[in-house]
């Protein structure tokens, strides 16, 4: 949600036409930076009570370490994962963005597997899913759904 918050206030930055406009979108972009950092904050906290390492973290500066309040554990037990997500019709930049919200959603819901639906067309989506599924450490195994669950439009992902 916030990368779409980032992506709404930066079209609206695009489209701005005078200062306060200008001045809405930046506050926009700002604010949904700072919750997606908040929210890569509480994975890695949520990661690290696992006893999982976290690789790179996407942060330049490491924050210091502190208890997770009961607020995020709260928010973290309450995850709902979805076992299947459908990226067709999107663009490659959206579909690795809802791709790797679902990886992440199905790994704190200790699902076993992820069918990411990427439909057959020509094939860039199921490209962008094979390259992330394979660069990601918690990807046990991907695969080509089998011809009765969606054959080549369907990647199903197992979770180590």
């Amino acid at each position: 949600e916030s990368r779409r918050r980032v992506e709404d206030a930066l079209a609206l930055a695009r489209a701005a036409v005078d200062e306060a406009t200008a001045k809405q979108a930046r506050r926009l972009v700002e604010d949904g930076v700072k919750e997606e950092g908040s929210a890569i904050q509480r994975l890695e906290e949520l990661a690290q009570k696992k006893g999982w390492r976290v690789k790179g973290g996407g942060r330049r500066a490491q924050p210091e370490w502190r208890e997770p309040s009961t607020v995020a554990r709260q928010e973290f037990t309450d995850v709902a994962a979805a076992s299947e997500v459908s990226i067709r019709g999107m663009r490659a930049d959206e579909a690795e963005g809802a791709v790797l919200s679902a990886i992440d959603d199905a790994v704190v819901g200790d699902l076993a597997q992820l069918r990411i639906i990427h439909g057959k067309g020509t094939g860039v989506l199921r490209q962008v899913v094979a390259d992330l599924v394979q660069s990601d450490p918690r990807v046990a195994r991907a695969n080509i759904a089998p011809p009765d669950q969606g054959g080549a439009g369907v990647t199903i992902v197992e979770f180590a």
